[in-house]
């Protein structure tokens, strides 16, 4: 027996504006913030020259920054080994399309100590 995956809708398909954004989704949330992240570290830079310096392909670096598929942790290491800066948006999704949390909240938002 077979099992399908379901196919689910990349990150630029959750954003209303990509990459200005903001998302509506958690997790696309996150991708959008590292893909101007890694724009905005690569400046001028081809996005060949990128590839080899982070030993990737450039269809990887691409797909990122388009939001046309999703990054996976070796992506997201290479880009910060080879760029030499941290990429990942942490606290990124807190609150994003879950409800009535905020963004950006104090800990008084998730019922911890101010």
């Amino acid at each position: 027996m077979t099992t399908r995956r379901t196919e689910r809708k990349t990150p630029a398909e959750l954003v209303d504006t990509w990459p200005e954004g903001p998302a509506t989704d958690p997790a696309a949330e996150v991708v959008r913030l590292l893909a101007e992240a890694v724009r905005a570290r690569i400046g001028g830079l081809s996005r060949r020259a990128v590839a080899r310096q982070c030993r990737l392909d450039h269809t990887t670096i691409a797909a990122l920054l388009e939001g046309a598929k999703w990054p996976d942790v070796a992506t997201v290491a290479r880009l910060e080994a080879g760029l030499g800066v941290d990429l990942w948006p942490t606290g990124a999704a807190r609150g994003v399309g879950l409800g009535t949390a905020k963004r950006g909240g104090t800990d008084s938002d998730s019922g911890g100590a101010q």
